[in-house]
This record gives C-alpha cells, structure tokens and sequence, in this order.
C-alpha cells in the first residue's frame, strides 16, 4: 500500500526516538521509591520528634488540631506547646477556634515536636513558614489562649498574657476569665460525638451554652 511504501522509506532523522520500556519502567519504579522514602521519612519525624512540614486539616479547639505532613504519611494530632486555650464548650472555646482557624488555614506550617501526652497527642511549636509566625504566642498575644504555667511558673508567653490582660483581648475582656484547667476540673472534658457538618446535630444530652458552642464550631472540617 501507498502508505506502507512511504513508510519504509522515511528518513531515519525524521523518526521520533523512543525511549526503551525497560528505562520508562525503572524510572517510574524510581519514583515510587522516592515517594513512599519521603512519605516514611515525614511520619518518623512526626513519631520522634523533629521538625517537618505540614498543613492543617483539622482544627479541634483553640490549641489542638490535626495536621498532615508535606512528605505525605498518616495525619497526626497535635496539642500546641505552652498555651492552653477555652474547651470548645467553655466560655470564648469557640472564637478562640476560629481564631486558630484564621491563623492556620492555608498555610504551610513548620513543626517540631518536643513530645507526647497522654492521650497520644504530640506536643509542638507550630509556625508558619511564610513568615515564622509562633502560632501560640500569637494566640496568647490575642488573648484567646492562657501561657501554659506550672506553679509558680508562668510559662514561655507570660508576657504575651500580661499584654492581653492590659488591653483586654479576647478571654480577657470578662471580668474574670475562668483557666481550662479549672473548668475541666469543675466540669470534666467536654462531650464528644459526630460532627454536625454532616449530622447537623449535637450529640444527646448537651444542652444550653454548650450545645450553641457545640453547633458552632465542633467538627468543621478543612478541604
């Protein structure tokens, strides 16, 4: 056929090299390889300790969220380090969650882990890295978040908390701001239950402030 006879006849210069299947498949392979080294590496670091990239995907309270790491790897649960923030169904739990929400959304963020507690939770600095941006002294700063003391320690952001307190910011603007620690001791964790993003209810028995605080914030998911 006409077709055929041009064919056998086309310049060899003409032709479009092509690259072996054994090379196409060892470079894929090679791929893969460094993918699932990258995604091993990102979920030690998050296991051990360290310092990684990540953003967020979840944001629980005002100083607790749930990140996934950059290098991909299981999500992991972290209670930012030395600050503590209203309960969700606490009194200012609910802007103090979307004032992390604000400042964490969308945004590539460093952390480094200095340990776990006991409920699994690794405890980390978190800044972003756009500008080193210390999430937690931000928070504190804004008045949306206690310096975590111990004692007579004030913690690493008393300062951030006496500038709050001066002029009144978040939490601080009542007249007597009760600690998370107190709350929790008076009234224990707060209920936990499905998200009303997808049930659009609140879990049974919560009623009052703590359902409206419930409603409002528990549960939203970033996409």
């Amino acid at each position: 056929m006409p077709g055929m006879h041009m064919n056998r006849h086309q310049n060899p210069r003409d032709r479009k090299p092509r690259v072996p299947h054994r090379l196409l498949c060892a470079a894929v392979l090679a791929g893969v390889l460094l993918s699932a080294a990258h995604a091993q590496e990102s979920a030690r670091a998050a296991g051990n300790g360290g310092s990684w990239s990540a953003r967020v995907g979840y944001v629980v309270d005002g100083d607790s969220i749930w990140v996934l790491p950059a290098g991909g790897g299981v999500r992991v649960r972290l209670r930012i380090d030395g600050i503590d923030a209203p309960e969700i169904c606490q009194a200012g739990g609910a802007p103090a969650r979307a004032a992390l929400l604000a400042l964490v959304r969308g945004e590539p963020l460093r952390v480094s882990v200095r340990a776990h507690d006991r409920y699994g939770r690794a405890i980390a600095s978190v800044r972003r890295e756009r500008d080193g941006l210390d999430v937690a002294a931000r928070m504190v700063q804004d008045g949306w978040a206690w310096s975590d003391s111990n004692g007579w320690r004030r913690g690493r952001y008393g300062r951030e908390e006496d500038a709050a307190r001066a002029s009144r910011s978040g939490v601080f603007a009542a007249s007597a701001p009760e600690r998370p620690a107190d709350f929790r001791r008076r009234h224990g964790a707060c209920p936990h239950g499905p998200s009303p993003a997808t049930t659009g209810a609140a879990p049974a028995g919560l009623s009052g402030p703590w359902r409206l605080q419930y409603l409002e914030t528990i549960g939203t998911r970033l996409t």
